[in-house]
């Protein structure tokens, strides 16, 4: 029971240090694209998670209002929130949170209890987006279900694939303790 107190109490931090680097990263896409429009002026990246918990509405230029609904109605367990999140993904398919949009559908369809949805919409994010920072998150996703699935070989190769991919990216360490835990 600790261990898995201590894994959520981690989860949440890295969840925080995650979505300021893609508060940044959105807003350094923003920047980028208002470029054109010299001499406008632009607010500085949030520099803590509290700043950027304020990006969350839409009144921030560098996150776009439709991703700000959705992730709102989401964290309200809206039913709206994954068409939002797609909508968002077919108007902004470049944008660096659209691989987060995706990953967001997946974890909606599996708290409804769709884990056919999920796994096809994992899929489409680690085939759409392969560098993106939601890659490993995705493939160890695909490999829990899985191997909750009783598909336990094809689980532990995903979760295996996190393991090769780079060992400072998020997800790694999870991947770790998982195959240990299963004998490996």
């Amino acid at each position: 029971m600790g261990d898995q107190r201590e894994c959520r109490e981690k989860l949440a931090l890295l969840q925080e240090e995650l979505e300021l680097e893609r508060v940044k990263a959105a807003w350094l896409q923003t920047l980028l694209e208002l470029k054109e429009s010299e001499g406008e002026s632009l607010p500085s990246p949030p520099a803590t998670y509290g700043e950027a918990v304020n990006v969350l509405f839409p009144s921030k230029p560098w996150v776009p209002a439709l991703f700000c609904q959705a992730y709102l109605d989401m964290r309200e367990r809206d039913p709206r929130a994954s068409n939002t999140f797609k909508a968002f993904v077919e108007r902004y398919p470049h944008h660096p949170l659209a691989d987060d949009a995706l990953y967001y559908m997946a974890q909606e369809a599996l708290r409804l209890g769709d884990r056919k949805k999920a796994l096809a919409l994992l899929g489409k994010l680690v085939e759409t987006y392969p560098h993106g920072d939601r890659v490993s998150q995705a493939k160890l996703k695909i490999g829990l279900i899985l191997v909750g699935e009783g598909r336990i070989k094809e689980g532990e190769i995903e979760i295996e694939e996190v393991l090769e991919g780079s060992p400072y990216t998020l997800g790694t360490q999870e991947a770790e303790a998982l195959l240990k835990r299963g004998g490996r």
